[in-house]
């Protein structure tokens, strides 16, 4: 007893070691990184990504030179390569033709001539001549068709050949929604998975296009799924020599891996670099295979110590590793199989990036002054209205609910009912909406909440977040984070943002403050056709919820310099689709929100 109260006073580590020991264990041996066979093909991988790195420098580099030599061309040079880049973004293929076969050519300052390879040729973007070809022009989409055949067969043209953001010729045919140029390009065995240097396919750009063409998609779609059914795991059977360098990564997680399976990971390495040392040396090695049945990848996948995945070391061995199959940060999505050698790495450069990104915030908190109104409720019924008629026939259900306190909303417009006698009601003035069967009426109970300002602490989404939209009803649910559905306020006119609390403070204080003089003086500065038949502060019942608005509007041309930063907000009532997506009763939980707290008068 005293031995294990010894250890457990060393340590947890030490103890768990102590537990999966028996009388028959040696202490587990380390693997070995120092094998000189091993560390010579691990050298040789890396000086040939090294090798391949400085490659696509140097193509990059020559795609520069080209772009400047382009772009700065002066005289009877500029001229004729202005030339080109004009015919080939107007679709002229006789031009361009005749061109290619004579080496004359007409310009903007009459006939020239000059025979170079057009495919060394880029413009200021770093565009050859088929990627101009795709830009959104007024030239037909049959002469581009057209244009396409001459580049790719005759010019010989790489249809995969990428600009200085890494996008091909798919890429911007699809971008800028030309149906039969992408049809064109994928029969010209163009690379639907090519990503651009930001990871993104010719697919992945469309999907974030809105109205984007449906036949793009299907066709993009289609390719795709072609190319990954043709295309091999690049893990499933390599070279001895690239094998035995994945597996001298695997004995570099050894400090990765927790203590209690330590033993059985020392004893799978072990045993996966003696099989695959067995390989004759011209031999492939099914190293995918070879990994499952090892069950390495299971230990992998439930052993390695996440918390490990934000040093430094790991984070060089993870991406050295996943730079020999063209993995690179950051990872959109998992592609690849799973079970494969390809997929782990894809999930783990995935995991760590979540977790690098974990503390970054996705909000950012603003302030802005607020005006509170009672929420606008629908009433039971409808009503039929004619516009220029101050007469209004309701239901029977509506008509029960005569007489009001507060105005009534309809059609975006407040009005008094000044009377009403069975199925019909009067309003204060001639309807001024579009004539209508069956129209909801909303009230607006004023006189039970009267209006007030506060301030409104939000927090917002960066923009060009997934759910950046400009909808009302998105927008909705981020403006009420604060205030459950079923409260008795909502959110009449939003003014700011501000990035304090402080300064909101103030400008509600201003605000108020005018508000309550107004109030006092019993004056009514909206200029709405509702006051002018009656008006809680002229009568000095309660504030006036326009004159209120009107009076953080020039608060805002004030302080903001324009009274666009007064935002007049549509009732809740009104976007029902958003309201009922999140009904519940006040107290809940709203989803995605804090506890409903009542706004700060």
């Amino acid at each position: 007893m005293s031995t294990l109260e010894n250890a457990l006073a060393e340590g947890h580590d030490a103890l768990i070691k102590l537990q999966h020991l028996t009388l028959r264990d040696g202490p587990a041996k380390p693997t070995s990184t120092n094998d000189p066979t091993m560390l010579r093909e691990y050298t040789e991988s890396l000086e040939r990504k090294l090798a391949e790195l400085l490659l696509e420098k140097e193509r990059n580099i020559e795609v520069c030179k080209a772009s400047a030599e382009c772009t700065f061309a002066k005289n009877y040079a500029g001229r004729v390569l202005v030339a080109i880049f004009d015919h080939a973004m107007g679709a002229k293929v006789d031009g361009l033709k005749t061109w290619w076969e004579t080496g004359n050519i007409q310009t903007r300052s009459g006939p020239g001539h000059w025979r170079l390879d057009p495919r060394a040729l880029r413009d200021k973007r770093g565009f050859n001549l088929l990627h101009v070809t795709m830009e959104r022009n007024l030239a037909k989409e049959s002469a581009k068709v057209a244009q396409i055949d001459l580049l790719v067969d005759t010019m010989r043209f790489d249809v995969n050949s990428t600009d200085l953001v890494g996008r091909t010729s798919l890429h911007h045919a699809a971008m800028n929604g030309y149906e039969e140029l992408v049809i064109r390009l994928l029969a010209k065995n163009s690379n639907p998975l090519v990503q651009d240097h930001a990871g993104m396919t010719a697919l992945g750009i469309v999907q974030q296009i809105a109205g984007a063409s449906e036949r793009i998609i299907q066709a993009l779609l289609e390719a795709e799924k072609t190319h990954k059914q043709d295309s091999v795991v690049p893990s499933a059977s390599l070279k001895k020599s690239d094998a035995l360098v994945s597996v001298y990564f695997i004995l570099r997680l050894e400090p990765y891996i927790s203590s209690s399976e330590f033993r059985r990971y020392v004893d799978c390495a072990t045993q996966l670099r003696d099989t695959i040392q067995a390989y004759p040396s011209t031999s492939n090695v099914p190293f995918d295979a070879i990994l499952r049945k090892n069950r390495m990848m299971e230990i992998l996948e439930n052993d390695l110590d996440t918390s490990a995945m934000t040093t430094e070391d790991f984070e060089q061995h993870i991406a050295i590793e996943a730079s020999r199959f063209s993995i690179y940060s950051p990872v959109d999505q998992v592609t690849y199989a799973k079970g494969s050698w390809v997929n782990f790495l894809q999930r783990i450069l995935l995991t760590r990036q979540k977790r690098s990104y974990g503390n970054s915030p996705d909000r950012h908190t603003w302030y802005y002054a607020a005006l509170f109104q009672a929420q606008v409720q629908p009433l039971p019924g409808h009503v039929d209205v004619q516009k220029g008629h101050p007469t209004i026939t309701s239901s029977s259900s509506f008509a029960a609910c005569l007489p009001l306190e507060s105005p009534v909303l309809i059609q975006g417009r407040h009005y008094w009912i000044t009377a009403h006698m069975d199925s019909t009601a009067t309003l204060d003035r001639p309807f001024e909406g579009a004539t209508g069967l069956s129209v909801q009426v909303y009230s607006t109970e004023s006189a039970v909440f009267s209006p007030y300002v506060g301030v409104l602490e939000l927090y917002e989404r960066v923009p060009g977040n997934k759910y950046d939209k400009a909808d009302p009803k998105d927008e909705m649910v981020q403006q009420y984070q604060r205030i459950a559905p079923d409260h008795v306020y909502e959110v009449g006119v939003q003014i700011g943002p501000t990035a304090t609390r402080k300064s909101a403070s103030d400008f509600v204080k201003a605000w108020r403050d005018e508000c309550k003089q107004l109030f006092q003086q019993r004056q009514c500065i909206s200029g709405a056709a509702v006051c002018a038949h009656s008006c809680p502060q002229k009568l000095g019942a309660y504030m006036c919820r326009d004159s209120m608005e009107k009076i953080g509007v020039t608060l805002a041309q004030t302080t903001f310099g324009r009274s666009t930063y007064a935002k007049t907000l549509t009732p809740r009532a009104i976007l029902q689709g958003s309201q009922d997506m999140y009904k519940g009763t006040r107290g809940d939980k709203w989803p995605g929100c804090q506890r409903t707290l009542a706004p700060s008068h």
